[in-house]
């Protein structure tokens, strides 16, 4: 046997792979299921995604990474392509916080189905926008016996706490002075009052502000849309197909599971000393207090090891943050 033979005879003892679909409404999802080499039954965790286009592996493969370790330490492993990608179909960027979480809860219904899988301990996992998925998939079925979650601001914080203080940590890391900061801020704050105001609030004041910075071309990228520029009624925009005030804190305060919340130090994406005491004050108030919330020191948002919080770090970045694999095994 040559020793690239030897290599793959190996690694296939590791754990076994079996595709698979689902369905959800008029929606397929085409996974994976990873199973232990070892003897089953085995537990099992369905991993869902983070915001954005994502395959089974998930960006930049992070899903795939504790997907395998978990298989090779005795512990199934579905993972899915989100729909709209890979080889699910349906529309990722039209699809709200609730649809993501009924495509997680119908992956973990197919596995309670299969003999292979000890029903009960099917638990959901996955990072960052998994945070308010999660939350969603909880209260769709309150019986999830466990959740994982890593770098999930929507733990903790709404889409737009979240978005407000990724905003201002990526201006910060791109040398942009404080007042342009400030008042970048302060538009995206008024696009977020414009849009719990729905179709019809007066936001003349908001579009004038947006039209002069604009034309001052000092914010770029970071200024939202104009009020006019918003499809009212429509999900064709992450601002209206997501539940931007959407607060997770009451789904956690009720859940009966166990909780298990990773975060990293250098999260730029995560306010983590705002959402950490939140998410520890909802679990406390439980009858259930069984959790543990972890702060990873030089983690990133994906849980990689970083010198600073920043999303452009990201293409540098080279391996997990040590200890990360011992605590979601």
């Amino acid at each position: 046997m040559s020793g690239g033979q030897a290599v793959e005879a190996n690694k296939a003892r590791l754990y076994r792979e079996e595709e698979v679909t689902f369905r959800n409404g008029d929606v397929t999802l085409a996974g994976t299921v990873l199973l232990p080499a070892t003897k089953g039954p085995y537990p099992a965790i369905v991993l869902g995604h983070g915001s954005g286009e994502q395959d089974r592996n998930g960006y930049v493969a992070n899903i795939r990474f504790m997907a395998d370790h978990l298989a090779r330490h005795g512990v199934a492993v579905l993972t899915y392509d989100k729909r709209g990608s890979g080889r699910s179909t349906g529309d990722w960027s039209t699809a709200s916080f609730a649809d993501l979480a009924s495509d997680l809860v119908l992956g973990i219904r197919l596995l309670r189905t299969r003999p292979d899988i000890i029903a009960s301990p099917v638990g959901a996992g996955g990072s960052s926008q998994i945070g308010w998925i999660a939350a969603k998939a909880v209260m769709q079925m309150p019986e999830i016996p466990f959740v994982v979650m890593t770098g999930a601001a929507g733990s903790g914080y709404t889409v737009e706490q979240q978005n407000l203080y990724n905003t201002e940590v990526e201006m910060r890391a791109a040398g942009i002075d404080a007042q342009r900061i400030k008042r970048a801020l302060e538009l995206q704050r008024r696009f977020f009052e414009m849009l719990r105001g729905g179709k019809g609030a007066d936001a003349r004041e908001y579009d004038s502000a947006v039209r002069a910075a604009r034309d001052a071309a000092a914010l770029g990228d970071w200024i939202f849309p104009l009020s006019t520029e918003v499809e009212w009624g429509k999900r064709s925009a992450w601002y209206t197909a997501l539940k931007v005030d959407f607060d997770p804190l009451p789904a956690w305060r009720s859940y009966a599971g166990a909780v298990l919340a990773l975060f990293g130090e250098f999260d730029a994406q995560t306010p983590v000393s705002a959402v950490v005491p939140r998410l520890t004050e909802a679990l406390m108030a439980r009858k259930q207090s069984e959790f543990a919330i972890v702060v990873l020191p030089r983690a990133s948002h994906l849980m990689m090891e970083a010198t600073r919080p920043s999303d452009d770090e990201l293409a540098r970045l080279g391996r997990m943050v040590p200890g990360y694999f011992d605590l979601v095994t």
